[in-house]
């Protein structure tokens, strides 16, 4: 191995260890997390007592199902997440130090974010396991290994339904002709290889998922289609949605502010009888905001000025870049709308920060690595403000870290734009 990969390869168990050791003490613990007891029993064997839409997220749960033999199913699942956070975490800074244009720490800062202790956290879920799969799909992408990609993404369609929007990505670069590494021919070849592969792990999860069932007696679709916008709707206002179906929760302790019955119509195709208003929650939208400030620093705040300036030149066409783009924007737009204000429905759009944005970033990189490493500084700083999102304080909290969060993205800005004028200064010199 070259002395630059072996670097790479130390920090990435480096950064592991630093998210592992802290909370390992408290694994017996991990369990408890909201779902987990679905993917337990998923590993364990028993799909049929799981609800919808858990009981179609298979592929992780049979992973560690294969794994149990060696010391049981908590094991299974801790050995599982710890490779996974260490393959993630390997591939994303070899790609970043590849060039040697960004040094080990400036890797270390784009990607060493609090989401990295949340997850393993959460290692019960398939989160961490997704975004394991998902580096090695882009690796290989980036790598014009098309073919074990399409492979791949089979799999991650049995893990999590952002599949899905990675699928769209791609089929919407390729026809829009956003990329030029990949001739008509095996641009169509590609596109139907990834209908066909996306299309049969939905086929799979329908048939392997048909005697299970979510409360609410809907099917997926409906299911999907109804919890979108229900989502939207409660973290945008704070105002929480209710169903009767809903008593049977722990979650919901007191009766609803607002109930309403619904049609009987309504009765012909769920177990849904009345809804209304649960109750008001300003945490909710707080966290959101906070959320999309944070949940990559000043990220977005640094890409929306690179493309008014640039409209994102720097990638020359690239497939796997212009997907990556692609898929990152939407998985962010889309995650206020895909359940409750978490960091985990925000992280699958890393692509974007972790590899579209040092792409970006090189030529203002490469003018003046002390103000870019100033810039970084400050996204890293703003970053990690979004652990106020985990640690529950109370909206007091929430809100002065929106209160400094929203300085952090000016200023950014502002050194983008005094930088950027020196770098068309010294083109036109």
């Amino acid at each position: 191995m070259k002395r630059g990969g072996l670097s790479v390869l130390l920090v990435a168990v480096g950064l592991s260890l630093l998210v592992i050791l802290p909370q390992i003490g408290g694994f017996s613990h991990f369990k408890t997390t909201q779902d987990a007891g679905s993917y337990i029993l998923m590993a364990e064997g028993n799909p049929d007592n799981v609800l919808l839409h858990h009981a179609r997220r298979m592929f992780h749960p049979l992973v560690v199902g294969n794994l149990r033999w060696i010391a049981g199913t908590d094991i299974a699942f801790l050995i599982v997440g710890v490779l996974s956070l260490f393959l993630f975490l390997w591939i994303v800074l070899t790609y970043l130090h590849r060039d040697r244009t960004y040094s080990l720490p400036v890797c270390f800062g784009f990607v060493f974010l609090p989401y990295l202790f949340v997850l393993f956290h959460d290692l019960y879920l398939q989160t961490l396991f997704f975004l394991a799969l998902s580096a090695v799909f882009w690796l290989l992408i980036l790598k014009k290994r098309y073919l074990a990609g399409v492979l791949l993404l089979f799999l991650m369609s049995l893990t999590r339904d952002e599949t899905v929007v990675i699928a769209v990505a791609f089929l919407a670069v390729i026809l829009l002709k956003k990329q030029r590494d990949l001739e008509k021919t095996r641009s169509l070849l590609f596109s139907a290889a990834i209908l066909m592969t996306t299309g049969a792990g939905a086929v799979l999860t329908s048939l392997l998922t048909r005697s299970n069932t979510n409360i609410n007696r809907l099917s997926q679709f409906l299911f999907t289609a109804i919890r979108v916008p229900l989502f939207l709707f409660e973290n945008l206002t704070g105002l929480q949605h209710w169903l009767d179906t809903y008593k049977v929760l722990p979650d919901y302790i007191h009766p609803p502010l607002v109930v309403f019955d619904l049609p009987a119509w309504v009765q012909k195709f769920s177990a849904i009888q009345q809804a209304g208003i649960y109750e008001w929650n300003l945490i909710l939208p707080a966290t959101l905001i906070l959320l999309l400030l944070s949940a990559f620093g000043t990220g977005p705040t640094i890409l929306y000025f690179l493309w008014k300036k640039t409209k994102f030149k720097e990638l020359r066409g690239s497939l796997a870049l212009n997907a990556m783009l692609l898929f990152g924007c939407l998985i962010f737009v889309l995650s206020p709308a895909l359940g409750p204000p978490v960091i985990r429905y925000f992280v699958n759009a890393w692509p974007l920060f972790f590899l579209v944005m040092p792409v970006l970033l090189k030529t203002l990189w490469t003018v003046d690595k002390s103000e870019t490493r100033r810039i970084l500084g400050i996204y890293f700083i703003s970053s990690w403000l979004c652990v106020f999102t985990f640690l529950r304080l109370g909206l007091m909290v929430m809100l002065v870290s929106i209160l400094i969060e929203i300085p952090l993205h000016v200023y950014t800005w502002r050194r983008l734009n005094a930088l950027f004028a020196r770098v068309q200064a010294g083109e036109t010199a």
